[in-house]
């Protein structure tokens, strides 16, 4: 069963607000501040104490933002788990086929090219794969979802469908590829930035579809949980 979006919970203005504004200092700032303040520690913080800290930082702040609207949808989902999880099975189905489509494409395009982040979480994996778990099946699915879903995708849905879609899709992929610019060339950017669209698309289909923010925020974790497996 389809669940009208329009009818469902919403962020407020004053959390959209702040959601805008912590999504830009959450993209653009926060890493500079980390390492500002890791001049003033007697030893450097290690990559996963890093992304730890960030994460933690993250989920902490987007929750207290959305608290209202995170409460509002728990109570809603009572009456929701099939399309809950239904959508949200849906969804996973047609992130890795949808993702593995867009990968055959972006590797005939350029044989040589790999997924910078791929390899990046390969690497904490071996170093530390309990808290690359926590940090990708838990946290980053909270973060990511309140953020590029409930803010984004929920404040333009009732304004523009398509809009919806197409804002909240650029956004997450860009927002992955950003630590990079400047770093790759701009065919390496495009081509990563074209392999994040499936999943983007998939996780606000769920949303779209299921009503609750629940359900992108499941989708989300289940294929990094699959991800991680396939490392």
């Amino acid at each position: 069963m389809r669940i009208s979006l329009t009818k469902t919970a919403k962020p407020s203005k004053k959390a959209i607000l702040w959601g805008i504004a912590y999504l830009i200092f959450y993209q653009f700032l926060f890493s500079y501040v980390l390492g500002f303040l890791e001049n003033f520690l007697p030893e450097p913080l290690d990559i996963i104490e890093v992304n730890l800290i960030f994460s933690l930082t993250n989920v902490t702040a987007v929750v207290l933002i959305f608290r209202k609207y995170l409460l509002q949808t728990l109570r809603e989902a009572r009456w929701r788990i099939g399309p809950i999880l239904g959508y949200a099975l849906l969804a996973v189905l047609g992130t890795m086929y949808l993702t593995e489509l867009v990968s055959n494409l972006v590797w005939q395009l350029n044989p040589d090219y790999y997924n910078v982040n791929d390899v990046g979480i390969d690497l904490m994996l071996l170093e530390n794969k309990p808290m690359v778990i926590l940090m990708t099946v838990i946290l980053a699915p909270i973060t990511e979802e309140l953020l590029f879903r409930g803010l984004i995708f929920r404040s333009l849905f009732d304004r523009s469908k398509v809009l919806a879609y197409v804002v909240s899709m650029c956004l997450f992929s860009f927002i992955h590829l950003t630590n990079y610019i400047g770093y790759l060339d701009i065919q390496w950017l495009g081509l990563a930035f074209l392999e994040y669209l499936p999943a983007a698309y998939c996780l606000a289909f769920a949303y779209h579809n299921s009503g609750s923010i629940l359900s992108p925020m499941l989708v989300h974790a289940l294929v990094n949980m699959i991800s991680i497996g396939l490392f």
